[in-house]
């Protein structure tokens, strides 16, 4: 295990005030400095990610969805514990539905097919609501800063979590009227709220088809509002945090180098769900602090790459994911600062290191992404990078 401290990269990055798409983008109002301060590195053989930070900073909760397992780890990069809670055991949650995530500094929490269970930082099963059969989603994994959100309300602790899957065929017409961006759940009772639909200026109401990928939402929360966007639609919502939610402003959002989907046209789509392609060009990411609204955003693979993937992986698919992972490490990440009023003050190209294709997390300041896999050599450790975000 390691710890290491970096004050060596420092990146000066001014604030946007140009939508030119040049390698020297014009920034006319403040200016940042995003700063790499730190790195945790962590003895593992596999795929990563890190999901959750305790509230007191001193437990970092990892995940690797190639083994099913999640790992409580100190700051210093020791895996502390390793919690394998998936399947049909009893004291099991099954299938997972949202990423695991803390409850407090001692407990997590998670929602699979086997209904909202709780566990202490050693595995042990604490308690257990049975699943509510009207939270329909289809079953998946959750990147860096995906999980869902434990908050106090006027009615108790509630949990937000990314919207669920709308009743009715994919391809009904009012499919999308029945989006909604976020689903709250009662963890006591597991009674459940969908809230926040599509709005109707959304590009997304543009007459054709979009996958379930293309409708991810992208949240986050504070005391007094709910900040949303999904991954194909370039726009930051932000709403009222009490009912009825309240739509506050819209801000449409200028992508550089972005390669958004451009959606199905009907008439092709002959069955229910259409296949998920996060590969496309697309929202990340959106974190909030007491000061700033981030926003990360991703470059996305073309539809030409998408092709040449297609070919390489009938003839070989070892060589396709090979082929994959060296297209994605090749694309560019964003980041985007607003302040709480909308105003954006910042456009950030991303330090290649990072991974933000996997989402980000901002805690107490800080801003913690995962490090890009290596595609020259297998490595036998993960690596979280931690920056600072400065107003010069």
């Amino acid at each position: 295990m390691k710890c290491t401290a970096f004050f060596l990269l420092s990146l000066c990055l001014f604030s946007c005030g140009s939508d030119q798409n040049t390698s020297n983008d014009s920034y006319t109002d403040s200016h940042f400095q995003l700063t790499l301060i730190d790195s945790v590195q962590v003895d593992h053989f596999g795929s990563m990610e890190l999901m959750d930070i305790s509230a007191n900073g001193l437990i970092y909760l990892m995940a690797d969805y190639s083994q099913q397992k999640y790992f409580i780890v100190s700051p210093y990069g020791e895996i502390v514990r390793t919690i394998n809670k998936f399947g049909d055991k009893p004291d099991t949650y099954g299938y997972a539905y949202f990423a695991m995530q803390f409850w407090d500094d001692s407990t997590v929490y998670i929602i699979g097919s086997k209904g909202l269970k709780w566990y202490d930082l050693s595995g042990q099963e604490i308690k257990s609501t049975p699943i509510n059969p009207n939270l329909l989603r289809y079953g998946g994994f959750s990147n860096t800063g995906d999980g869902p959100i434990k908050t106090a309300t006027s009615d108790g602790d509630r949990i937000f979590a990314r919207g669920t899957a709308p009743m009715g065929k994919r391809t009904d017409n009012d499919y999308f009227q029945k989006k909604r961006a976020i689903t709250v759940i009662d963890p006591a009772t597991f009674e459940i709220e969908h809230i926040i639909p599509l709005e109707k200026d959304s590009r997304l109401y543009d007459g054709k088809m979009y996958d379930d990928s293309d409708l991810f939402t992208r949240f986050s929360l504070d005391s007094s509002a709910i900040y949303v966007s999904y991954d194909a639609d370039p726009a930051l919502y932000v709403y009222e945090n009490k009912a009825p939610f309240t739509l506050q402003y819209k801000k449409d959002l200028s992508l550089h180098h972005i390669n958004l989907s451009s959606g199905i046209d009907k008439k092709y789509i002959d069955y229910d769900m259409v296949a998920m392609n996060t590969d496309k060009g697309g929202i990340k990411g959106v974190e909030v602090d007491d000061k700033y609204i981030y926003l990360v955003y991703f470059e996305g693979i073309t539809e030409e790459e998408s092709t040449e993937l297609d070919k390489i992986y009938d003839i070989d698919e070892d060589k396709g994911d090979v082929a994959y992972d060296e297209f994605i490490n090749k694309k560019k990440s964003r980041m985007k600062i607003f302040n709480k009023s909308g105003k954006e003050l910042a456009d950030i190209e991303l330090p290649v290191i990072v991974s933000s294709f996997y989402g980000f997390i901002v805690r107490n300041g800080k801003i913690y992404f995962n490090k890009k896999q290596n595609m020259e050599e297998e490595e036998d450790f993960y690596t979280l990078y931690i920056f600072e975000l400065e107003s010069l």
